[in-house]
């Protein structure tokens, strides 16, 4: 069986407001504007997946709706606590376990463990997970098994220079 998973960091972020928590802060323009470009590429590209996963802070949560909203994507956001400032065990676990009922699955998160566990899926060294960068990784391992180094990157979008 051959699993996809796609990893999606949350789009640039505003620092306007000091007053919020940084589980607060909302998009700025240059993050709006990215999630937008990036909901029209997947719907250019006819974007599905079996299920999405997000961390629950603002950020995330906004870039999720507007590239929902952009392409059409219908599934239900189920938020996790445990995404927002995840390890990479911890994305490692959630990828098992959901891919146990699964074939696909959108995870939405922060760095450092968005570049994490690209670089533990695929073994591909990056200097940067970006803001809104979002990768599609997939792998036909025994779920059991290490996954280290087991996927192949079919897609990786920099919103910054692709879009």
């Amino acid at each position: 069986m051959t699993y996809k998973i796609f990893l999606l960091r949350h789009a640039k972020s505003s620092w306007d407001n000091q007053n919020l928590t940084d589980f607060e802060r909302p998009l700025n323009q240059r993050g709006v504007n990215n999630a937008t470009a990036l909901g029209e590429y997947l719907k250019s590209i006819n974007f599905k997946v079996d299920q999405i996963l997000s961390s629950p802070s603002e950020r995330t949560l906004q870039t999720l709706q507007i590239l929902s909203a952009v392409a059409k994507i219908k599934n239900e956001i189920i938020t996790v606590n445990s995404m927002y400032h995840s390890t990479l065990e911890n994305l490692l676990t959630i990828i098992r376990q959901m891919c146990l009922e699964n074939r696909s699955l959108l995870l939405v998160g922060h760095n450092p463990s968005m570049h994490e566990v690209y670089e533990y899926l695929t073994s591909d060294s990056i200097t940067n997970f970006p803001t809104c960068g979002f990768a599609e990784v997939s792998f036909t391992e025994d779920l059991s098994k290490s996954l280290e180094g087991v996927a192949k990157c079919d897609l990786f979008v920099n919103p910054n220079k692709e879009l």
